[in-house]
């Protein structure tokens, strides 16, 4: 049968003592790598004025003491990603409106539950962000 041939291929590509299939380990990383870059030049460069501007003192002086997190963020986004968007994809582009409609929905999540819950966040930055989180997962996922 069809489920137990995807069962033995399982057993043959996961180790015993860490049960991790390291394709999707690699996979995993390799988005944490791309979500990293493609979010640095985003608000490194490209947007850093905008959300100064806007976000002002709710921003860190020093995001290194932190940088535990944003891997958390990032990891965390990559697994959705992989899960969500690649999973039963067969094509690139059902891949990409997969992650488009991840992003919509995690950055749409959290974007607007801060504009609505703290005082200083801006509905500029709310629409901003949801329309790069979206770009951003879709992109990653193709």
């Amino acid at each position: 049968s069809k489920r137990g041939a995807e069962y033995k291929k399982y057993i043959e590509t996961t180790s015993a003592l860490l049960p991790i299939q390291f394709s999707k380990l690699f996979v995993t990383l390799f988005l944490m790598v791309a979500l990293i870059l493609l979010d640095g030049l985003w608000l490194g460069l490209a947007m850093k004025n905008f959300y100064a501007l806007r976000l002002g003192t709710l921003l860190r002086d020093n995001w290194l003491e932190v940088v535990w997190a944003i891997l958390f963020v990032y990891f965390f986004l990559a697994v959705g990603v992989q899960f969500f968007a690649l999973r039963n994809s067969k094509l690139r582009s059902e891949a990409a409106f997969k992650g488009a409609v991840l992003g919509l929905c995690v950055y749409g999540v959290y974007d607007f539950t801060n504009l609505a819950l703290l005082k200083n966040w801006s509905s500029e930055v709310a629409f901003a962000d949801v329309v790069w989180g979206t770009f951003l997962c879709s992109m990653a996922s193709a």
